[in-house]
């Protein structure tokens, strides 16, 4: 009887096992068709790394201090002159990534200035650089190293930047600069900009593009871009080419322009050596839509000074004296960082840009308020001061460069 049972039981046993063992290798069968399933649904993802559960912020950043020299050449409006002194510049990044998405965001800060009892005038403390830049970009995964892109930012500086040589040329015939207020320093003509002053804001629709899966060279083309410049002081827009106002006699320009377009943006980024790597970006953008203001006369026209009459500029701008063409710019940046140490930075940065809206006097020229006439900068602290700094002017090629040596900080 007993040995009946356990052989009851042992052949119980083995019927259970291999039962047991049956539904396991069906649910095994089962999971691994789910995960085939699964992965081939989400190709896209998978060709990006990125696993499909997965969401992620990270804030990358650098925050240098240094001792500079700076370069700018006559036209540059972002500063003046060859100068040595100290920089301050901050980078910082918040970057979110999830299957599909992708959003970035940058703050870009940078002020630099310097200090020198050799200049013939005040200010002592004169200006290098200075950018505030904000800019947000989203992507959504169109294919591999493909993104359905929105981009924004927003672009102005801190503080004026001054055509220093002016004020020391005005100096020279009595002008103080330390008493006068910064409204009379913006009539007799030596503001170049200030903050907001002007101010950009430009929205994109587009692609990213991916261009190497070795390198890091993206390329941005939209189709759909707009372009706001902002410019509230009348003095200041001139230099701008901001659109006449002919609906409000106090003031003489309008506030906004808007220009519509196509914008190109090419961004390469390298890493040569642990302690040396290159980035540069070309930027470019064609308005269809919106024009800026910009004298007409020719190249030789200017040179003969063959110009309207000082006092018809003064009494009624001749318009006809202007032409409004297609807003266009091209902004080539770059910039070489070597590590000396794991804080010590020696860095090497170049712009050149040419906006054919940002105009500057022809350095060719006698200007309206200068040499034969009557009256002078000196003499120009009143209400009509503004009508005679309008000059002739038009677009000049701008270039920087900027080394530094000092200490980073990234994270």
């Amino acid at each position: 009887m007993k040995r009946q049972l356990f052989v009851s039981l042992f052949v119980a046993s083995a019927l259970m096992t291999g039962v047991a063992q049956e539904v396991k290798v069906e649910e095994n069968n089962e999971v691994k068709s789910v995960v085939t399933s699964l992965a081939v649904s989400n190709k896209d993802v998978v060709k990006t790394g990125i696993a499909a559960d997965t969401a992620s912020w990270k804030f990358p950043g650098t925050i240098s201090l240094s001792a500079v020299q700076t370069s700018h050449n006559a036209y540059s409006v972002e500063g003046d002159g060859t100068v040595v002194g100290a920089n301050f510049s901050a980078t910082l990044n918040a970057n979110y990534i999830r299957t599909k998405h992708k959003w970035d965001s940058k703050l870009e800060v940078a002020y630099g200035t310097n200090f020198s009892k050799d200049y013939e005038a005040e200010p002592y403390w004169r200006k290098q650089n200075d950018e505030l830049k904000l800019s947000t970009k989203y992507g959504y995964l169109a294919d591999k190293n493909v993104y359905y892109t929105a981009k924004a930012s927003f672009e102005t500086q801190f503080t004026p930047t001054y055509r220093y040589d002016d004020i020391d040329d005005m100096s020279e015939k009595g002008f103080e600069f330390d008493k006068c207020s910064r409204e009379e320093r913006i009539d007799t003509g030596v503001v170049k900009n200030m903050f907001v002053n002007p101010a950009y804001l430009k929205l994109s629709l587009g692609l990213d593009m991916k261009m190497s899966d070795t390198e890091d060279l993206y390329f941005y083309v939209s189709p759909l871009s707009a372009r706001w410049t902002f410019c509230e002081n009348d003095v200041i827009a001139s230099s701008y080419s901001m659109e006449k106002n002919k609906d409000d006699a106090d003031n003489l320009y309008k506030n906004t322009r808007f220009e519509a377009g196509v914008l190109f943006n090419l961004n390469y980024s390298k890493s040569f050596t642990d302690a040396f790597s290159l980035n540069t970006s070309l930027e470019a953008f064609f308005a269809a839509y919106g024009k800026a203001r910009v004298y007409q006369l020719s190249d030789d026209a200017i040179r003969n000074n063959m110009l309207v009459d000082v006092n018809d500029i003064k009494e009624d701008w001749n318009d006809e004296d202007y032409v409004a063409r297609h807003g266009r710019y091209v902004i080539w940046k770059t910039e070489f960082i070597l590590k000396a140490t794991k804080y010590l930075t020696f860095n090497l940065r170049t712009q050149l840009k040419y906006d054919n809206s940002e105009v500057d006097y022809h350095k060719d020229l006698i200007r309206a308020d200068k040499g034969d006439c009557d009256d002078t900068r000196v003499s120009l602290l009143n209400s009509d001061a503004r009508y005679y700094n309008y000059g002739y002017k038009k677009a000049f090629w701008q270039f920087w460069e900027s080394s530094s040596l000092g200490i980073s900080y990234s994270f």
